[in-house]
Parts: structure tokens; sequence; C-alpha cells
């Protein structure tokens, strides 16, 4: 019979790969603190959305119905929070050409598995 240390060792490596790259990414992205940590918490959602795609993928489950609500309701919605930031605290100067397109083609994906998340 494996012990608890079998089990608890390949979420801790999860734990410290999810967390550790999120704030690398999060530490070199080019903004204030508040995009950082938005980039920060993105990319574990992200994480979050992939595994459980990934399980789902195999037949499984990682997080219960509301729990996936949560994260599928978080990817969409920090996906705006993450791009609408900027675009207040730069409303000064024009935005970049196909800012919003891409805005909008990210939100459209970000939707599509979010369905996909919750209607499975």
């Amino acid at each position: 019979m494996r012990n608890d240390v079998f089990y608890k060792t390949p979420f801790v490596l999860f734990l410290v790969l999810v967390l550790g790259s999120s704030a690398i990414l999060a530490f070199d992205y080019l903004g204030d603190y508040v995009e950082k940590a938005s980039a920060f918490i993105s990319s574990v959602i992200t994480f979050l959305v992939i595994s459980e795609l990934l399980a789902r993928s195999k037949g499984m489950s990682l997080f219960s119905r509301e729990k996936i609500k949560i994260i599928a309701f978080l990817y969409v919605f920090w996906l705006l929070f993450e791009q609408g930031y900027p675009l207040y605290i730069y409303r000064d100067q024009t935005l970049p050409e196909g800012y919003l397109f891409t805005m909008y083609l990210q939100l459209a994906f970000n939707a599509f598995v979010a369905k996909v998340l919750i209607n499975d």
C-alpha cells in the first residue's frame, strides 16, 4: 500500500510548477503591480482550466461541479479584467491596432472553453 507521501508529492510538485511559472510570468510582465498580479492570477486560472480539460479528455473530472462553474466564470471574467484594466489606465493613449479584435477573439474562445467546462 502506498503511503501519504506518494500521493502528496505530485500535488506539491504541481503547486510548485503552477505557482512558480505563474510568478515568473507575472514578474516579467511589463506594467504596474495590478497588471502583474492580474497576469499571475490569469496564469493560475489557465493552468486549472488546462488541467480540467485534460482530465475531461480522459473521462474524469478533477473538481466538483460548483468549483468548475467558478473556474469557468473566472476564466471569462478575468480576461475582461485583464484586458479592461489597461484600457482604463491608459485611456488617454491610442489603442494599438487590432487590440479590440484580439480581445474579442480571446473572449469568444474563453467563453467557448467555459461552456465546454460547464456543459460536459
